[in-house]
C-alpha cells in the first residue's frame, strides 16, 4: 500500500477533537524540552461509576499474573 499526505483540513480535524478532548500541544522551550502532549485535567469524570453497583469475581481478587507482568 503506498503511503499519501493527509489533508491539511483532516489534520486541524483531529487536533481540533485531540484539544477539545483535553491534549495540550506543546513546542520546545518553556516548560518543554522538546515537542510532545500534555493531557490535561478534566473538569469531571467521562464514566460515571457507581461504586456500590461494581461486579468484583471471585477469579479476579488474587493476583496470579507474575512480578512485573504489567497490566
Amino acid at each position: 500500500m503506498e503511503k499519501s499526505t493527509p489533508y491539511g483540513r483532516t489534520l486541524r480535524d483531529i487536533r481540533t477533537a485531540l484539544e477539545t478532548a483535553g491534549v495540550t500541544f506543546l513546542q520546545a522551550g518553556g516548560n518543554a524540552s522538546g515537542p510532545g502532549v500534555s493531557l490535561n485535567k478534566s473538569d469531571g469524570a467521562a464514566i460515571d461509576v457507581d461504586e456500590s453497583q461494581v461486579v468484583q469475581y471471585r477469579e479476579n481478587l488474587e493476583n496470579d499474573a507474575p512480578p512485573g507482568a504489567g497490566g
